[in-house]
């Protein structure tokens, strides 16, 4: 217990970091936003420039490319957009690069197996634990860190106020964790009941965890 207890207090403190990545992650993504809504709005003779001749260039030259000031309006409003948002949809996070934050809670579960071998557990003991955490909790985390990342990008939007928009990254960041001790307390219910809830947990979380990136919405 003592152990179990450490542990927790030391993921708690290490999560803390973790708001001000999540606030990037929003603020990054506003940033797309805000650049689509900018093309969709823009109007060429809103445009300010430094000196009126640059300005008179810029005006002939975009009458000399694209026939009107009206034309290249439309070109930027239209076609520019659509190619810069099918370019943004294209570079969607690889599924890949969900299963990262795999990596530690992998380390933690073969750290432990090793000494359920030495304290020799017998082995459907050790292979529900290894079922139960690396594959089930491991996709749980993978699916945690996709909601975050799609949470980000709902949410990204600002707030008027710096204490409101840091409540919000407080929010999103506490649903993140919750999301994950939730997937640990049932992979260990699970791995502690019967091999068969330890196959019906990790199924469980192989599924949604498919129906979920067909949803994906991180771009």
């Amino acid at each position: 217990r003592q152990t179990v207890l450490v542990g927790a207090l030391v993921s708690s403190v290490a999560v803390f970091p973790c708001g001000y990545g999540v606030h990037l992650l929003r603020r990054d993504m506003q940033c797309k936003k805000d650049m689509l809504t900018v093309l969709e709005n823009f109007d060429l003779d809103e445009a300010d420039c430094t000196f009126p001749e640059d300005r008179e260039f810029i005006l002939r030259t975009v009458t000399e490319w694209y026939g009107s000031s009206g034309s290249f309006i439309t070109f930027v409003q239209t076609t520019l957009r659509e190619e810069l948002a099918q370019q943004l949809q294209s570079n969607q996070v690889s599924a890949f690069y969900y299963f990262f934050p795999c990596l530690p809670v992998i380390s933690v579960a073969l750290d432990f197996l090793i000494g359920f071998i030495k304290a020799g557990i017998p082995a459907p003991w050790e292979v529900s634990f290894v079922i139960s955490v690396v594959v089930g909790f491991g996709l749980w985390v993978s699916m945690a860190t996709a909601l975050l990342l799609n949470a980000c990008h709902v949410f990204s939007a600002p707030c008027s106020s710096w204490i409101w928009d840091a409540a919000k990254t407080s929010s999103i960041l506490l649903a993140w964790v919750l999301f994950q001790i939730a997937g640990l307390i049932c992979s260990i219910l699970c791995h502690m009941t019967s091999i068969w809830a330890v196959f019906a947990w990790s199924c469980s979380s192989f599924l949604l965890f498919r129906a979920f990136l067909r949803f994906d919405r991180v771009g």
